[in-house]
């Protein structure tokens, strides 16, 4: 993390950015950074001025000469203008690239204006009696303790400026007084250090507020460029992955498929074993490099969403008879409800859902059955219900996130797969402005629900032998 100030303009070292060393950038910006800060508060003096000018020609006025009272009012206020004109142009620039020619200018005011506020006490101290001294001594005093705030961004100027009035007053007691001037002068000087500390510890607070604020900039710069590198990352690598998708899928299909011819035609009872588990591996390394791939396509935002009407029936039956031959080989139940009706959707994306719900109640449920349910409500609803294993409560939330894996060593193997399928619906779901949720006891059973806005279903009218004229219901299968 750099930390700079504004006074190592010649000290940066080599790092460079955009032809020019950071370091010198940065302080440039903390330069008119702090130059900012001095002009707003350089726009409040012109008050304190008026209002110092005000207090010691209302008090000194039957005392002095008027010219010379007038001459140093107007040289007061003219400086304390040119001051203001300076902050105003500084102020109007949205950048200062480089903000030096306004610090020096800001510093040679600074000093004229201590001089001048110091001048009263030269000039008017020998004419005046000691109530009038006392009187200006307390005006330049408050004067002096608003400065040390007005010019915390620069110390040297608040130091310099400190100096050019005390100095003056603190000589100006001394010589109109010599016998008590010398007490005046010597508790001036000891204010002076007092106010120049706190100038010191004022200046110190505004630059580590300053230093604190870059830093935290510097750091949010590099989070956003790293964030914006890491998601350039991951689109390539899912656009690599969804260009060699067919490159990838094709020998993992021809090794399925001759795993599969293998195990069929292996006569061998001693290999039949052996062959059958290649058999296996080999689907499930197929089907995990398939959900891998779609999911990189997802990722990839290549996916386009295809909207048409179709009947719900036909894609409940397509699905039932897809799974009931293989929810029969583990001896479970497969059941449909559906209420008959057309939904406005992806059909490819819709079953992709479906299926991967299905295939996940499948894989994790050894007794009783599945139930796939169609119901409509506040939204058009798709439940799945199995009899498996269950989801422990403290995954249930996880699983849709971070592809956990639910299983021990004791309730499934490694082959049951990673979750990934789970993943896919949530993302298919949001590509189709829908939902999915689940539920489970922890021990025994799951229903997963996936919901679609109810605007995507229209209802689907029958006719009615006894109705002519056709008033419209809906039809529920269960099957």
């Amino acid at each position: 993390m750099i930390q700079l100030t504004a006074q190592t303009f010649d000290t940066a070292p080599v790092q460079t950015l955009s032809g020019r060393p950071r370091e010198i950038r940065l302080a440039h910006r903390l330069l008119d950074e702090r130059c900012r800060y001095q002009a707003r508060q350089t726009l409040f003096e012109p008050l304190l001025i008026a209002a110092l000018i005000t207090v010691i020609a209302s008090s000194l006025a039957d005392q002095l000469v008027q010219p010379t009272l007038a001459i140093w009012a107007t040289l007061v206020a003219l400086v304390s203008l040119a001051r203001s004109l300076i902050a105003v142009l500084l102020l109007r620039k949205r950048f200062c690239r480089d903000a030096r020619p306004y610090a020096a200018l800001l510093g040679l005011s600074t000093g004229l204006t201590g001089l001048l506020l110091g001048a009263a006490a030269s000039l008017f101290f020998p004419y005046i009696d000691p109530a009038g001294r006392m009187l200006t001594t307390l005006a330049l005093a408050g004067w002096l303790a608003a400065a040390m705030a007005l010019h915390a961004a620069f110390p040297r100027h608040a130091r310099l400026h400190l100096l050019l009035v005390l100095g003056q007053l603190a000589l100006a007691w001394w010589l109109s007084e010599p016998e008590l001037g010398l007490s005046w002068a010597c508790a001036l000087m000891a204010a002076a250090v007092l106010l120049e500390r706190l100038s010191h510890r004022l200046s110190r607070t505004l630059a580590i507020a300053q230093r604190g604020r870059h830093e935290r900039r510097e750091l949010l710069r590099r989070l956003a460029v790293e964030s914006r590198q890491a998601r350039a990352a991951s689109a390539a690598a899912a656009r690599f992955l969804t260009a060699a998708s067919h490159d990838l899928r094709q020998p993992a299909a021809a090794l399925s498929l001759m795993s599969g011819l293998l195990s069929e035609r292996c006569m061998d009872p001693a290999l039949k074993p052996l062959t059958d588990g290649i058999s296996r591996s080999s689907v499930a390394l197929n089907d995990l490099l398939g959900n891998l791939l779609d999911l990189s396509r997802l990722e990839a935002g290549v996916v386009q969403v295809d909207f048409d009407h179709y009947e719900l029936d036909p894609i409940i039956d397509d699905l039932r008879l897809e799974f009931e031959q293989r929810a029969q080989a583990k001896g479970l139940t497969l059941r449909t409800e559906t209420c008959g009706g057309h939904v406005h959707t992806d059909r490819v994306l819709l079953m992709r859902m479906l299926r991967n719900l299905l295939e996940n109640a499948l894989r994790y449920t050894d007794r009783g059955g599945i139930t796939l349910r169609v119901a409509i409500g506040s939204a058009l609803e798709f439940t799945v219900i199995d009899t498996g294993i269950g989801i422990p409560h403290d995954l249930q939330r996880r699983l849709l996130i971070d592809s956990d894996r639910l299983d021990g060593a004791s309730t499934r193997s490694r082959r049951n797969g990673l979750g990934i399928g789970l993943v896919m619906v949530r993302r298919i779901a949001s590509l189709l402005e829908g939902e999915l949720a689940l539920d489970s006891n922890g021990h025994s059973g799951s229903r997963f629900a996936l919901r679609l806005p109810i605007q995507t279903w229209r209802s689907w009218p029958l006719i009615d032998p006894q109705n002519p004229a056709g008033e419209a219901r809906s039809a529920c299968t269960i099957r």
